[in-house]
């Protein structure tokens, strides 16, 4: 199946403050492991929260199962300062309804997470993945992110 005419093909997120919060920096003095909770969120060593923002669960579900996102490239570009417990959590957050197995993980087909400009990032998937720039579309929380890229 070829991805449906009109949807990006390649669609790619940024970590902290876009798909959890809080950002790995602020768990400083707990961090990994953690542990799921009853509600699908985390627990950093230290007790303190981690939670999916908004719809990303429905969303990058979507991204993974959906037969009209066939073919698109799901991806990180991440600047987080703790990129392995950023790895973590992408293994323990499941995505989609409860029980579905699926994990953040399971969604990506490219991770760039590492210190960098987005610049840097993007053009790293673009050419893992052989998807130009402009077929894809970015998510950041930070505008200065989205302003480098742009």
């Amino acid at each position: 199946m070829m991805l449906a005419e009109g949807l990006p093909k390649a669609v790619v997120f940024d970590l902290d403050g876009c798909l959890w919060f809080p950002d790995m920096y602020m768990l400083w003095g707990g961090g990994a492991p953690f542990t799921v909770r009853s509600d699908g969120d985390l627990d950093d060593s230290s007790g303190r929260r981690v939670y999916l923002l908004g719809c990303v669960r429905d969303l990058l579900f979507e991204l993974k199962t959906d037969p009209k996102w066939e073919g698109a490239v799901v991806a990180v570009a991440s600047c987080t300062d703790e990129p392995d417990w950023a790895q973590e959590c992408m293994r323990r957050f499941e995505i989609g309804p409860v029980g579905s197995g699926v994990h953040i993980k399971d969604a990506m087909q490219n991770e760039q997470i590492y210190k960098a400009n987005k610049k840097r990032h993007l053009q790293a998937v673009a050419d893992d993945t052989g998807v130009a720039l402009e077929d894809m579309v970015f998510l950041d929380n930070e505008r200065h992110n989205c302003l480098d890229v742009a």
